[in-house]
Order: C-alpha cells, then structure tokens, then sequence
C-alpha cells in the first residue's frame, strides 16, 4: 500500500532508530597500542651553511623534516616544518648557491636565507627535485612537471627564471638525467631521447644547448653513464659500449673526444660496476675494477691506456678491494679484503708499496668493516675529518661503533651501544666550524640519534636527541578505506597478527568496533561488493601470492576465491569490478587472463581469442570495457574490449594506437590516448561499447601531452591537456562531440600551466586542485565552462598554498579535503564549492602540526578517515557532516540497455528532498520503496535489493511515460530523528514483464 507523505514522520519515528552522531572528531578505535619504543630522528645529509649544519631528520609530531645545529651541542633545532604535522616533506639534496641553502622537499625546490622569513618554495614538481648541481650563477636539477617526468631544469635563483631546460624524451614519458656534473662551462649527465637509451648528454643551459655527446652503445642500448669525476681537461665516467661491458671512459665535450680510456677486462664482461666508485684526488683518478685474473682490486689511472693500472692485489678471491674510499691530505681510504684478515681499513698514497692496511682491528677473517650500516655500499659510513676518516667498525667485541683513523692507527671514540650489536655509526656531514664531525648513532636507548666528535674519545658525545620517547603509541596505519552499506572494509595494521604487515578488518562506525578478517595481506582493498553479501579483494600470502579473496564480514567467511597461479608468485589478481551479478578480475600471470566470480566460486573466462594482457576494466553502466595493451617491444595497437558478462557477449570492438586511459561520464566512456609509438599526437575518443560507437572525437596537435585524469561526470568528460607551446597544463572538457571539446580555462598563463589535479565530480561539475602565482595551490570548481570556474576558497591566503588533497564528495552538498591553512596545519575541511565557502571539519591535532588526514570515506552517515593525533599514532576517526544520501550498489536492467539509477537530495530536516528516477524503461510502472538499509540481497538475475524486506514500505508510486521520475520528499522537521539511517530504492515493472530495481540510496538525517 502507498505510504502518504504525511504519515512519513511517524512511520520514520516508530520504525527505525536514529544513531549516535559525532558531530566533534572521535577517535573510532584505537587498533595498534604498542608503546612507541626508541624512537630515532635518523639524521641524515648534513650541509654546512650561514654558521649553522643543516640535515635533515624526523620525529613523531613533524616527519622528516629540515633541521639544524650551531657549534655545541644541545643546540639542534627544528628549522622547518615544510609540510606540518607528522607527515614528512623529506628534505635532501642540499646545496649552498648564491649566498642561499637550496635544496628539495614535497616534491618542491625550495630556498632559504637562514630565516623563516626567507625560506620559500619556488617551484612545485610532479617529480621529485634532486642532484642540485651548481654551474656559475645557475644551479640545475632534475624534475618532472605534470606532462614530462623527470627532465633538465635550471634556476636563477628566482621563480620565474625556473624553467625547464630542455624535454629531451618528448611527451609524458621520462629522459631521467642522472649523475649531473658540471665541468668547462657546461653540465654533464646521463639521458635518454627514448631512441638511443641512455647516453651521455651536455647542456649549456638553453634547449638548442642541449644534445647526446655521443651514442655510445649503439642504438637502444644503453651506455649508463652516472658516476663522473673530473681530471684536468677531461670528464671521466664509467660507461659501457655494450650491456655489462662497463669501463673507464673520458671525454672533453666532443663526439670524437669521447673515447674508452682502457679496457681492462677484454671480452664482454666489464671491468667496473656502472655504479662503482670513481674518486679524482692527487691529479690521478682511482676506482675499483676487476681485470678477470686478480678480482676486483684498487686501480688508478692518468687519463691514458698506459698509465692505467692496479695499485695492488690485496686478495686473492673475486673482491680484494671495495667501496667506500674518501680521499684526504694526499692519502686514500678504502675497504681492503684479504682471506687472513677480512674487511678492514686500508690507506694508499697511489703506489703499490704505500697501499697497506692500516689495522687488523678484528684479528681473523672475519674483518672489522663488516655488519654496518651502509659500509658495503658506496661513501657509506666513512668519512675525511681532521688528518684521516671516522669510520663505523667492529673490533668483534664493542660491536660497530666510531673509531678515528690517521692512517697508521685506529682509535676507539666511544662505545656508544655497549654489546655486540653497537650503535651502527654513519658520519653524515661537518659541523658548522668544521672542527665537529657529525654522525648518527643508536645507544640502544635513544634510538638513532646525533652525536658529533672532534676526533677524540673526550670530545665525542651524544650531540641532540631528538626524537624523544612519550606517550605516543605505534597507530595501525589504516588504509584502502571502503564503505560496504554501512560497514567500513579496510587494511591495518595492529601489531599482533602479521607484524609490520596491513590485513584485512572491518568496523561498525557507530559503535567503534572492529574485527581482523583474515591473517592474509591485504595488497588492495579496491572494490567493496555486496553480491550475496560478499566483500572481493586482492590480498597476498607467502604460501599463494597475490590472489582473489573474499569475505562476508566474519572472521570464518573470509577465504581465498581461488589460488588461481598455484605456487608462492600469485596470479597478480587486479582490477576487481563489478558487472551485474558477477565481478570480473584481470590477472597478470595465468592464462585466461579474465575471471569472473559471484563472490563464492571463480572460473575463467574465455575470450573469442587469447588477449595478450587484460588491462584497466571499467563499468560502462552495466557493461564491462578492458584493454588489452601490447607488452613490451611490441608495436601493435591497443584493444578495447567490451563484455556483457558473457562470453558470447564478449568482443573486441577497436583497435586504438597509444597509452590507454578510460573513464566514464554520462551515458558514454571516453577514452584518453597518450602518443606511443608510431601514435604521435594525443587524442580523445568516445564509445558506447559497440563498434559503431567506437569513434575519435579529438585528434590534438602534436603539441599537445595528455589527456590525463580523466574523470566523468553526468555532463560529460573533464580531463587535464597540456600545450607545450602555449597554455602550459590546464583543465579541459569534452560533452562527446569534437565541437564541445575544448580548453575550459587558462587559469595561469605561460607554457607552464596551473597543473591541474585531483578532480572530483560535484554538482554539476568537478572539484580541482590548481597552482597560481597570485593563490598557490588552492581549491577550484568547474561547470565546464569559463565563467563557471572559480576558486572556491584561498585557505592559506597569498601566494602560499594549503595544498589541498584527498577531495572526495559527501552527500550532494559538500566535500570534503584535506589542506593547511598556516594555522591549523594539515587538518579535514568541508566546503560546498561556492566561493569563499569552507570550514574546519574536523581539527583532530591542536595546534599548528595538524593530523595529516587521508581518504575520507562516507560509511553509515559519518566521514570516517585516518589521522593521527600525535598520542595514539595514525588510526581511524569519525565526524559527523551532516545530512547525507549516499547511493549505494547498481541498477539492474535487460542486458544492453543503461541500468536504472536513483540519485536524491541531502535529506535535511524541515525540507523537500528531490529523488530522481533515470534511465527507467518508458511505459514502466515504478514504485519508490523506503526501508531499513542493508547489504544487498539476491532478488532476481543480477537485480539486488539494498532494503530489509521485513519493514520496507511503499512511498510513492508512478506510470513512467518518458522513463524519468521526479519525487518531492517532505523531511520531516523532527530534532529527534538526527541521525536516522533508512534506505530508499525503485522497483520498476517495465511492459515486457519482469522486475528491475535500482540501485540504492542511503539516507541519514539531520538539521545541518
């Protein structure tokens, strides 16, 4: 019987129970209560600068951050926090230039003067700014914008004299220098153009400056070169003229000047590593190299063939010398290997007889040199100071701790960590007067702390703790959050079950309790399914690998869906998607590379011919599109695949040249190709699953990278171009059709673009993240249009950004993100996209730090998210924002016709709440059903009910003439059902018989 609008308050009153709202952030539960023990600051890279050594560490309340220390101890301070609260901007690659301290952090290159004041971001990055390299008054880095990965750049030292040198591998794909050296006026470094591998390469600084000094190994073949050294006229590096025959090698910046100094090791093998040590000191250059009869032993050379030689063989095995070496006052420093004595400290003034060992610390053969951290690898934990080299050791009985070496004695420090295991000393830089080595060391007590020395056991002493014990306990680190109606799936880590592991759990939001589902690693919570109540993920065990799992929210109905690649690799199960009854699962290493499941059994599914790889599935309305993209070296086009869920629904319906993206908007699928191969301009196309209405929309210019972060919306595809050659990256949008594709905005003008990210559909629109000079990076909406695109608010006013992230819709009112607005630090915001419109959700860390909060989630009416408070570590919280509809599951429908869908208003108390039936077959009869919300339940073919049949009701019932259905809900103005979750879905009758349904949407009511 139909349920008369008026009667809807007492029905709502007496039939179901309002919950508790949070209307402040609590904490849902608190799964890992370890006691945070020993916590270490890790100092690392120290640079002297304005009478202060900065370096880079990290603590609970900040995460690695920039710190610094004047000339005494217990004078280390926190410099700045470049990203607040417990998240880390991971500073590094420090370099001192042009009176400044520049150095990388956040994916940002970044400059200071010594003062808050003067420290300033100057350019944001995709890719991560390193190997700052001073040439003159011109420092150059590698970085990657949004389009071209990692690249050349350069700076002046101001903002607008950052650019990019050169994109020497066209498009979106990297040339990644490495080894950046500068020499004669120019810089020096490894590249590749994507044709020849990686080659050496020289700039000047300008684009037309910027060229392959010479192939090297001919072809795709890679030289490598990334370890340089200078010597005179000449730059030497080690490189190869075929894969594994690494040598010396030397140029002076010609084709014809760059030649194999000798090759040492004849035949294919190689005398070097390409990542060996090369060190010019003394006018001579020294390496390790192995000539195929005496091992790898010290060499040196003068630049010629003839006076290239071993220094001395030391052992007689494969290694007789290794890294590190260090140079100082005309003596080398290196690891020597002997059978007698083992790894130990050896010195060389370059000549055989002057090459000894200057103590068998650990008599025997067990050696000295071995058991620390870093000690094997390159300039690892030695370093000059003083008249010779701090150096971590084992004498066999303190364990390894800092010793003091002139080259002909070794002299114990301190014994910092008493024991066998000992502190594991890495020196990490001078301090501010040069007269203090600094170096990270662990007591056993304090973690892994700073101490400094002057090079006697009086003058060596714990230098700052920084990272101090507390309260604080470990978090869980929870993550891969999703709602399942009402439950929240998620992967965690309690310290318990797999230590240092992430499992599987779920948690009820209301009453803040949770249960580990399975002692298996959860690699990707990526789809949360209610078929028959089952939950399928990917998740990981030593025994089967990565497979398909499922789970009905109890500890005994979480299972392995199927060990589909027997043996310990794991099938690679990915891309879980929901198609009707049945998820589809791609799979990298077995054969079929389809599977489908009901959420209880999984078989394969058969295509009409053996797809190379199954690749980015996506719901295209109920049916399934997949690529199936060449492997490597193999110059074909992409497939695009459409599937019913059948296999004689299943064909390949294009071919399509490119890198693949898909999204779906509207009624349609659009797909983004980024040049590949032969494919050299980028383009956009549209489809409807069938051939027919398979076709290109938008054959850009080659100028053009992209389209990326495609992301649908009913109005149509929003996605981010960028114009090399005129409007940098910006946002796009397409409505299908080659004439309503088109540059939505040039939010900042220039070749580089406002960088547009994390869209996220809103309203009629989308929600992104932009970079301008006047805002920073900032919050923006867009209709798609240029007067429909604002900023919606400048939290962090100026030029600074608030670096908004994590933007996810709640409800169809609001959204929700994470940002810092230089107060509250990183802490969740709520706006409703209109200019000026956002307020703090919720403020879980007092003060400026922030809780760095990540992937907010709508579950049963609350926005469940990770934070951490800085007491409990990082775990899960709750607020409430509000009236909510959250939709909920899929419509079913006659297979090739769009599925039914039902979206509504916000239920807000005191008002009309719109729900709107689409997509309804005309001539149906409809029926608006309103129930207690839950898991799906099987009703008929791939059709789910999300109500409890037991106490659903009839609201509203219809004669669908056009296939739309609008309702008008009066919400009841009643404080007393806050709170209130019921469920609505339409059950629709269509003339040819048969029931279809829906999809659900979940209600939770409130006055705000």
């Amino acid at each position: 019987m139909r349920l008369p609008f008026p009667v809807l308050a007492t029905t709502l009153a007496l039939a179901f129970t309002p919950t508790t709202r949070a209307q402040t952030p609590r904490l849902l539960i608190d799964l890992n209560t370890e006691a945070v023990q020993e916590p270490s600051s890790d100092p690392d890279e120290a640079v002297q600068f304005g009478g202060y050594t900065y370096f880079s560490a990290q603590t609970i309340d900040t995460g690695r951050e920039l710190f610094r220390t004047a000339a005494a101890p217990g004078t280390a301070e926190l410099f700045a926090d470049l990203v607040p609260g417990p998240s880390s901007s991971w500073p590094r690659s420090m370099v001192v230039f042009n009176g400044r301290l520049w150095f990388s952090a956040d994916r940002q290159l970044w400059s200071t003067d010594g003062t808050p004041a003067g420290t300033q971001s100057i350019k944001s990055f995709l890719a991560t700014p390193d190997e700052l390299t001073v040439l003159g008054g011109t420092l150059f880095f590698k970085a990657g914008d949004t389009w071209t990965n990692t690249e050349l750049w350069r700076t002046d030292g101001t903002v607008a004299g950052t650019i990019q040198v050169a994109d020497i591998h066209h498009g979106p794909l990297a040339s990644g220098p490495t080894g950046i050296t500068a020499f004669a006026g120019r810089v020096y470094f490894g590249a590749t153009d994507g044709i020849h591998g990686r080659e050496l390469w020289v700039s000047d600084g300008t684009a037309a400056g910027t060229q392959m000094v010479r192939d090297i190994a001919p072809g795709s073949a890679p030289s490598a070169p990334q370890v340089f050294a200078v010597l005179g006229s000449h730059l030497y590096f080690l490189g190869q003229d075929r894969p594994g025959n690494a040598e010396l090698w030397r140029t002076d910046g010609t084709e014809a000047g760059t030649q194999l100094v000798h090759e040492i090791r004849p035949g294919p093998a190689g005398s070097v590593s390409i990542n060996g040590a090369l060190l010019a000191a003394g006018g001579a250059l020294y390496f390790f190299a192995h000539d195929g009869v005496n091992g790898q032993e010290l060499w040196c050379s003068d630049g010629t063939a003839v006076g290239t030689r071993m220094v001395r063989d030391i052992g007689s095995g494969s290694v007789g010398a290794s890294p590190p070496i260090v140079a100082n006052q005309g003596r080398l420093f290196f690891l020597g290997i002997d059978a007698a004595s083992g790894a130990e400290l050896w010195m060389s003034d370059g000549t055989e007889t002057g090459t000894v060992m200057v103590a068998d610390l650990n008599p025997g053969a067990a050696g000295s040199l071995t058991g620390g951290i870093g000690i094997l690898g390159p300039f690892g934990a030695m370093q000059a100071f003083g008249t010779g080299v701090v150096v971590g050791a084992n004498d066999g009985t303190r364990g390894h701790e800092p010793w003091f070496s002139d080259g002909l004695s070794m002299q114990l420090l301190a014994d910092i960590h008493p024991g066998a295991p000992g502190s594991n000393t890495t020196p990490i830089g001078l301090g501010p007067s040069g007269s203090t080595l600094l170096f990270a060391a662990d007591d056993g007590i304090l973690g892994d702390e700073l101490y400094g020395t002057d090079g006697s056991g009086t003058g060596t002493q714990l230098w700052a703790d920084l990272h101090q014990a507390g309260p604080d306990t470990q978090g869980s680190n929870p993550h891969n959050l999703r709602d399942a109606y009402g439950q929240l799936f998620f992967a965690a880590d309690d310290g318990l079950d797999l230590p240092g592991e992430t499992t599987p759990w779920i948690a009820e939001v209301h009453t803040g309790s949770a249960l580990a589902l399975a002692s298996v690693t959860a690699t990707a919570t990526t789809t949360a399914v209610t078929l028959g109540g089952n939950w399928v993920f990917e998740g990981q065990t030593s025994t089967a690998g990565r497979e398909p799992w499922r789970s009905d929210g109890t500890a005994a109905g979480t299972v392995l869906l199927g060990d589909l690649q027997p043996g310990s690799r794991g099938s690679g199960a990915q891309f879980p998607t929901v198609i009707g009854a049945h998820v589809m699962i791609a799979t990298e290493r077995t054969f079929p590379q389809l599977w489908r499941t009901d959420g209880i059994a999984i078989a394969g599914f058969g295509l009409p011919y053996a797809a190379r790889q199954v690749r980015r599935l996506v719901d295209l309305h109920g049916q399934l599109l997949f690529l199936d993209p060449p492997g490597y070296y193999q110059y074909r086009p992409t497939g695009l695949w459409s599937s019913d869920g059948t296999v004689s629904g299943t064909a390949i319906i294009a071919h399509i040249s490119g890198a693949f993206r898909i999204a779906v908007g509207a009624a349609i699928g659009f797909i983004g190709v980024h040049p590949n191969f032969s494919q050299t301009t980028a383009q956009l196309w549209r489809t409807d699953g069938t051939t027919p209405g398979t076709e290109l929309i938008a054959d850009l210019a080659a100028r053009f990278d992209g389209p990326r972060l495609l992301t649908g919306t009913q109005r149509g595809m929003f996605f981010v171009l960028r114009d090399r050659s005129t409007t940098g990256s910006e946002l796009w949008f397409s409505d299908g059709t080659t004439a309503g594709t088109q540059l939505v905005v040039d939010l900042e003008p220039g070749t580089t673009g406002s960088g547009p990210d994390d869209l996220t559909p809103f309203g009629d629109g989308v929600l992104f993240t932009a970079q301008t000079s006047g805002f920073g990076r900032e919050l923006w909406f867009s209709d798609g249009s240029a007067a429909g695109t604002h900023l919606v608010i400048d939290l962090n006013p100026g030029a600074t950004s608030s670096d908004p992230s994590e933007v996810v819709a709640i409800g169809t009112r609001h959204a929700v993100f994470g940002a810092d607005d230089g107060t509250l630090g990183r802490e969740l915001w709520i706006t409703d996209g209109t200019p000026g419109n956002a307020r703090p959700l919720a403020d879980v860390r007092r003060g400026a730090s922030g809780s760095d909060p990540r992937e907010p989630t709508l579950c049963a009416g609350q926005v469940v998210f990770s934070a951490d408070d800085g007491v409990v570590g990082r775990e899960l919280w709750v607020v409430d924002p509000g009236a909510t509809a959250q939709t909920v599951g899929l419509g079913c429908g006659p297979r090739g016709v769009r599925r039914p869908e039902l979206t509504s208003d916000d239920p807000v108390l005191g008002t009309l709440a719109r729900v709107e039936t689409r997509a309804g077959e005309p001539g149906s009869a409809a029926a608006l059903l309103l129930g207690p919300p839950r898991r799906g339940l099987p009703w008929a073919g791939d059709c789910f009910l999300f109500l409890d049949p037991a106490g659903t009701v009839l609201l509203s019932s219809a004669l669908l003439t056009t296939g739309h259905w609008d309702v008008a809900i009066p919400v009841p103005l009643i404080p007393t059902l806050e709170g209130l979750r019921v469920g609505l879905q339409v059950a629709l009758a269509p003339t040819g018989g048969g029931i279809e349904l829906t999809n659900g949407v979940f209600w939770t009511l409130s006055p705000r």
